[in-house]
């Protein structure tokens, strides 16, 4: 009985003390949130009126929250948007909150509502983060096309149906 007593005695004591270490790594540990994404930023300017098969210059901005090695930034849309400019940049290394602006060109090849999509790639450290953005491109009138006889439409003309959803208690 008394080695069963301080066989337990030593067991709880041992535990104890792993308890007390963990405890104590986590007061040291610092939480930093990260978002689930690249952290850069971007903005871009439109004209109002977008017509096709004219040139359209599409100013964006591009602005880091850290410093990086590289920003690459890559283009593509579907067959409704030629592009004129290249599709793919490299910024180079930046400084935090260093805005840097791109000018990419398009030919609008239809009328409809179409989108850049911009894949804004941040190397640091040899690591790569990757966030992606869309810009919407509303070429021609496209406003009074969105419903024809009561039925939405979307850019391709095609119907949208709208169906509600209806909860029932069992």
């Amino acid at each position: 009985m008394l080695k069963f007593t301080l066989y337990l005695t030593v067991l709880l004591l041992s535990l104890m003390a792993c308890n007390a270490e963990t405890t104590s790594y986590k007061e040291k540990q610092q939480h930093i949130q990260f978002k689930p994404h690249a952290p850069v930023e971007m903005a871009f300017s439109l004209p109002a009126k977008i017509k096709v098969d004219e040139e359209l210059a599409v100013q964006i901005t591009f602005k880091s929250d850290v410093d990086v090695e590289d920003i690459i930034v890559k283009f593509h849309t579907n067959s409704n948007l030629k592009f004129v400019s290249e599709k793919k940049y490299h910024l180079g290394m930046q400084p935090s909150f260093q805005s840097n602006t791109l000018v990419v060109t398009v030919i609008p090849q239809n009328e409809g509502l179409f989108y850049i999509n911009v894949s804004a790639t941040l190397v640091n450290n040899g690591k790569h983060q990757t966030r992606s953005f869309a810009i919407p491109v509303n070429v021609g009138n496209v406003q009074t096309k969105l419903k024809i006889n009561g039925v939405q439409q979307d850019s391709t003309s095609g119907g949208i149906i709208s169906m509600p959803a209806v909860e029932t208690a069992e």
